[in-house]
């Protein structure tokens, strides 16, 4: 139970006061993120358009709806491990390839948002 003399004690105690700064922004220009589903997207685009083959073509071959490969390929769409294989096979490129040029674009990328 609180009596009238402990409020009294509290009420005695010194308030600590706490500042909070809040960091001003270093830029006025915002930094866009790196999307991994975009860059795997043009590294797709690049590899299958360097083989003069439509999206018809690979499509069919990865047998992925024409939509959705074109789709991955713009950025749009999160492709699952087991769609990026079966379009990497379809392209005649390792994943290992993919995702090797896709981590050395992101990381030029970043690096020159640094």
């Amino acid at each position: 139970m609180v009596t009238q003399d402990t409020m009294k004690t509290l009420s005695a105690q010194p308030v600590l006061q706490h500042t909070i700064r809040i960091a001003a922004p270093q830029s006025t220009t915002s930094i866009k993120p790196v999307l991994l589903r975009q860059v795997i997207g043009e590294e797709l685009r690049n590899i299958r358009t360097k083989q003069s083959r439509t999206l018809r073509e690979v499509s069919r071959s990865a047998q992925v709806s024409l939509g959705y490969l074109s789709e991955v390929e713009r950025g749009q769409k999160e492709a699952s491990s087991e769609l990026l294989s079966s379009i990497c096979g379809a392209l005649g490129t390792p994943m290992s390839v993919v995702i090797s040029r896709v981590g050395f674009e992101i990381l030029q990328r970043e690096q020159l948002q640094n």
